[in-house]
């Protein structure tokens, strides 16, 4: 119901979506279902609301053009003190993942079922340097390098 509703009452409804729907319309768009990847996107684009503290629409466009090089940092909510110990690897891990999850191609992106057992495995991700450090290619490059994860395939 919710992606039958025209561009324009989403957005007068839900301004915070201005930017995210028309990334989402045009993958309906090209497909004209409501796929299980789209749907991943959106679970992609709610996980990274929670790190951010605020709708991540322009992180996401720069990150449809490319721009990996993003300091981790940036992402984190700035109103919360920054995360210290095995929260850390927690974070990366889920950011990485949420980061499979908005990749451009629908191809690209892991299913619910993969994201689900990652996060249920309570793993954590190596993290070689300071979080400050970090950019959000590093993330990703931290998933390929574990080459024993069922997401790693769509890195």
């Amino acid at each position: 119901m919710f992606l039958l509703l025209k561009h324009e009452t989403i957005c007068t409804i839900f301004p915070c979506l201005e930017t995210t729907i028309p990334l989402c319309f045009a993958e309906l768009a090209s497909t004209g279902q409501v796929t299980e990847k789209l749907d991943v996107y959106s679970f992609g684009v709610v996980a990274l609301e929670v790190v951010m503290g605020k709708h991540p629409g322009e992180m996401l466009l720069h990150l449809q053009s490319g721009g990996h090089d993003i300091p981790f940092s940036n992402l984190l909510d700035e109103r919360l003190t920054p995360p210290v110990g095995p929260i850390v690897q927690e974070l990366v891990l889920a950011t990485a993942l949420a980061l499979l999850c908005v990749q451009e191609n629908p191809i690209s992106r892991p299913t619910m079922h993969q994201v689900c057992s990652e996060l249920s495995a309570r793993r954590s991700l190596h993290v070689p340097a300071p979080i400050r450090l970090l950019t959000l290619r590093n993330l990703m490059n931290m998933l390929k390098d574990q080459a024993s994860s069922s997401v790693t395939s769509y890195v």
